[in-house]
């Protein structure tokens, strides 16, 4: 035993990290400093008394490793000192403060995967904690991705945790929880490129190391083709002006391609096994000691797409069939009479009459419910903890005459409810609700059957939500389990003598499940175990309201005639395209012919809104309401406008004589509720409201008004090109080009004053020989995007002055507007604004959906008096708005009020309002819903 003792050289500054991990936990925790402790040993775990202590400043720039360099070079100084004072007895051993204890637990490699819902600081501190090991990484499309180094982009965003904003030359920008997260070094991507090039890309050449990092990305985990990829990332070169790289960054992703398959395997040899926290590989390996590792690789797997087929539409085998004509493949369930997998996953949109309620996405285990509770017409049923409503329609689908009430305790979680019932054409009693305290939302009602879904660990869903695995914590099972068994105990007594109850969870733990029913039993006299039902065929469908938007006009217009026949749906609404349909709407749509209501024309909708911009250069957007007497415009302030750098309450000392009210503001994404002293930003998004002549004159507030576009050319001669060029060719010099060389003779023949050219916008030659320099306005309308994406990129690369896209993919909208594409139009977006505004509750005549669907404008008419109304009789400060709602006009006949605190809503008003968020819609829709209880 040695006379003194023993001593350990402890790396951080006792009592702080105790433990193995004492380094990476210091730069997780985002602690300014760490250093050496030289301690006496003791039985504890790094519990001694402490003989010395040097320190550390912790840089932004440290990583693990670095780190311990660093606290290497201060450990043997230290160790050396404290030598001396034990030898000349000069050393004073500290007694370490217990109230100042944290521990540094082991690292392992499951812990360093990314949780994409922490804020984007804390991740990149992670990232540096655990470099050089075990490596942060991430999924992609199934691919694990280690990441070596990232960067914080303070910018709010409203996209969710885990999406890819953006990919450019400075990294890989991803939405958090809170902020952005900038990858700046991937491996795959790393590792890749190393074995493509013989020497890395340093200094000044590193943005082109970035570049190639983006053209793998591409290639390797979207759904670019792979010469449209290779194409743009070669182009990049251009813009971060090294014209020269093009040739190699061309050979390096060429050689990628051949070698894709070897890197990828040898890449893939040293990836980790499980994948999963400790925690739950023992309490799996308890459970299942025979199938643990089954369970585990299957969660590492990527998730089969499971379809609900809703029955009161198509049997499953005719849904099969117009799948097959669709060019996928779907494969029956066995046990359950409406799940479909599908062989491929696909986008929903793509899905034959998904629009139309035709069909749902759920699991198929999650479907196996409805053969247990087997509802039936004419009963009371209850689905509860029931977001986002699943399986709330899929009791309407089995019986649609039940009357069923779905409830849920998270609020903004209803609105997926909403959402769904209004897809499908059903109805449900939505409530907000505690399980465990029914009577605050029920009374003393009772149920034929009950649906519980109870909240759980959803251990059962890990491939189809990996973050679970991260997530969840040991110590939530013993809780979520104790909630179940509260929620089962109280809603027990309103269940009907007789009734069903079906327990089910999302969970593979047996406290969660077997223990739980058991535990249950037990204590229940009045309750036992049953058989499974067999759910009867439901009766004809009693929707209010058919939306039919299949890609067929025909087929839309015999389905509203079949609801009006056969089922007297009172609403019916049919998407039409053909122009030859729309120019005779008046005579062929109304109940003596095709009794069509409302006609939705997507073609025209992107017409007329292509035309406002064009009438409106600069605007990125422009809504007309009230029959055109309001306007909304969106522009992005610039350099050069009178107000930016003012506050908005000067904008009446620079217009006096026109009213405006600015709606909202969006600031790098982040919407600003706009008041008075709002200072005005170049680059901020301004959504305005005023009288439409005023348009113009608010604009040139906000950035110098761009001259009237005269020279236009379009790409694209199909419905929208051959419209829109007929409608400005009265007013402006028009010329089209049409790769259909038939279709572009008929336009020649059809078009009085445009200049039509069978060709490729692709084609330079072409462009340069069509003076493409000279052009003001480029508008490519093809039904291809990429083609259009890549045109317009051409045509601003050679002179042209403004590009204007068209878009179907809504993803690709926010990645290429604002970049050198100046505006992109989505019919998708135009096309809800349309249907929302026959959809929306309460008497809504206007919706325009906004920032992708973020936002929106909407137009109400104000119904009742001051007895029913919350509206009628009160000025706009007495109202008690949604958040994030503000009303910018008031039409009373055909005056326009620009809104303001003192302005008295009445009776028949046209109320035009703004919501930075959508979520609160049915809080607008209440607020114009009179009603004769309302006092």
């Amino acid at each position: 035993m040695p006379r003194l003792g023993c001593i350990n050289v402890h790396g951080s500054l006792l009592p702080r990290w105790r433990g193995a991990a004492p380094i990476q936990r210091s730069l997780w925790a985002g602690d300014a400093e760490t250093g050496v402790t030289i301690m006496q040993m003791d039985v504890g775990l790094d519990t001694g008394d402490m003989l010395y202590k040097l320190s550390c400043p912790i840089t932004a720039e440290d990583t693990s490793g670095t780190l311990y360099d660093k606290l290497a070079e201060l450990g043997p100084q230290g160790l050396i000192t404290t030598l001396k004072q034990l030898a000349d007895g000069t050393a004073k051993p500290e007694v370490q403060d217990e109230t100042l204890v944290t521990y540094a637990e082991k690292l392992s490699k499951e812990e360093a995967r990314i949780d994409w819902s922490l804020s984007a600081a804390q991740l990149e501190r992670c990232i540096r904690a655990f470099n050089p090991w075990p490596m942060s990484w991430l999924e992609i499309e199934g691919q694990p991705v280690k990441v070596w180094k990232a960067s914080v982009i303070d910018t709010a965003t409203n996209a969710a945790p885990g999406t890819i904003l953006e990919a450019n030359k400075q990294g890989i920008q991803v939405a958090t929880g809170d902020g952005i997260l900038n990858l700046l070094s991937l491996q795959p991507a790393d590792w890749l490129i190393n074995k493509l090039m013989a020497r890395p890309m340093t200094g000044k050449q590193r943005t082109v190391h970035y570049l190639i990092m983006v053209g793998l990305y591409q290639l390797l985990y979207t759904r670019i083709p792979p010469h449209a990829a290779l194409a743009e990332t070669v182009e990049g070169a251009i813009a971060i002006k090294r014209p020269q790289l093009k040739g190699l960054i061309n050979g390096v992703l060429r050689q990628f391609q051949r070698q894709q398959e070897e890197l990828l395997a040898e890449f893939n040899a040293s990836d980790a096994r499980y994948l999963h926290p400790s925690w739950l590989l023992k309490r799996l390996q308890k459970a299942y000691p025979e199938q643990w590792q089954s369970i585990v690789e299957a969660n590492n797997q990527r998730p089969p797409m499971w379809l609900r087929i809703n029955r009161t539409h198509h049997s499953r085998d005719s849904w099969l069939a117009l799948l097959d004509e669709a060019g996928m493949k779907g494969f029956p369930h066995a046990d359950y009479p409406d799940a479909v997998r599908l062989e491929t996953p696909a986008p929903v949109h793509a899905l034959p009459g998904f629009e139309d309620g035709w069909v749902t996405v759920q699991d198929a285990s999650a479907q196996g419910c409805m053969t247990w509770l087997a509802p039936q017409n004419g009963e009371h049923i209850l689905d509860l903890c029931a977001a986002p409503g699943g399986k709330t329609t899929h009791i309407l689908e089995v019986a649609p005459e039940a009357q069923v009430v779905a409830v849920d305790i998270d609020e903004q979680r209803l609105s997926r409810v909403y959402d769904n019932l209004k897809r499908l054409g059903m109805k449900a009693t939505v409530k907000q609700g505690d399980g465990r305290y029914p009577s605050q939302w029920c009374g003393e009602q009772q149920f034929d059957r009950i649906l519980l879904d109870a909240p759980c660990s959803a251990t059962g869903v890990i491939r189809r939500h990996p973050d679970i695995k991260w997530l969840r914590r040991d110590r939530d099972i013993p809780e979520l389990a104790q909630l179940q068994s509260e929620i089962l105990d109280a809603i027990w007594p309103h269940l009907k003598t007789g009734g069903t109850l079906v327990y089910a969870t999302c969970s593979v733990l047996p406290e969660e499940n077997s223990l739980q029913i058991k535990a249950f039993l037990q204590r229940t006299a009045d309750a036992e175990l049953c058989e499974t039902g067999t759910p009867e065929q439901p009766g004809a469908d009693d929707a209010d309201m058919l939306v039919a938007v299949t890609s067929s006009d025909e087929t839309n217009m015999v389905a509203c005639q079949v609801a009006y026949s056969l089922f007297n749906t009172p609403n019916r609404i049919a998407r039409i395209r053909s122009p030859d349909y729309v120019r005779d709407a008046d005579k062929l749509f109304h109940s003596d012919a095709v009794p069509i209501d409302h006609l939705i024309a997507p073609e025209q909708l992107v017409i007329d809104n292509i035309y406002r911009l064009i009438e409106y250069p600069g605007a990125l957007q422009v809504v007309n309401f009230a029959e055109g007497k309001v306007s909304l415009a969106v522009v992005k302030a610039y350099y050069g406008g009178p107000l930016i750098g003012n506050a908005l309450s000067t904008m009446r000392e620079h217009m006096p004589h026109i009213d405006t009210r600015v709606a909202a503001i969006f600031r790098h994404d982040r919407p600003i509720r706009p008041q008075g002293s709002t200072i005005v930003e170049a680059g901020d998004e301004v959504f305005f409201i005023a009288a439409s002549q005023h348009i113009r004159a608010v604009m040139s507030e906000l950035q110098r008004l761009e001259k009237p576009y005269k020279r236009i050319m379009l790409v694209g001669g199909g419905n929208i090109g051959a419209g829109l060029a007929r409608r400005l060719e009265k007013d402006y010099s028009v010329k089209l080009i049409e790769r259909n060389q038939q279709r572009a003779a008929e336009l020649a023949e059809k078009l009085q004053n445009t200049i039509v050219f069978f060709g490729d916008a692709s084609d330079q030659e072409l462009l340069a020989e069509e003076h493409i320099d000279q052009v003001d306005l480029f508008i490519a309308v093809t039904n291809d995007d990429e083609a259009n994406i890549m045109s317009a990129m051409l045509a601003k690369r050679m002179g042209a002055k403004k590009v204007m896209v068209l878009i179907q993919r809504r993803a690709y909208v926010d990645l290429v507007q604002g970049s050198v594409i100046d505006i992109a139009i989505s019919p998708q977006q135009a096309t809800i604004s349309a249907l929302l505004s026959h959809v929306r509750k309460a008497d809504i005549v206007g919706v325009s959906s906004l920032r992708r669907g973020v936002a929106e404008a909407i137009e109400a008419v104000a119904h009742g008096d001051e007895s029913t109304s919350r509206v009628v009789g009160r000025v706009i400060d007495e109202i008690k708005l949604p958040p994030g709602t503000i009303i910018g006009a008031v039409v009373r006949g055909n005056d326009v009020m620009i809104a303001n605190d003192n302005l008295r809503i009445e009776q028949g008003d046209h109320v035009i309002m703004f919501l930075t968020d959508k979520k609160f819609i049915t809080d607008v829709e209440r607020l114009f819903q009179p009603s004769p209880f309302f006092l």
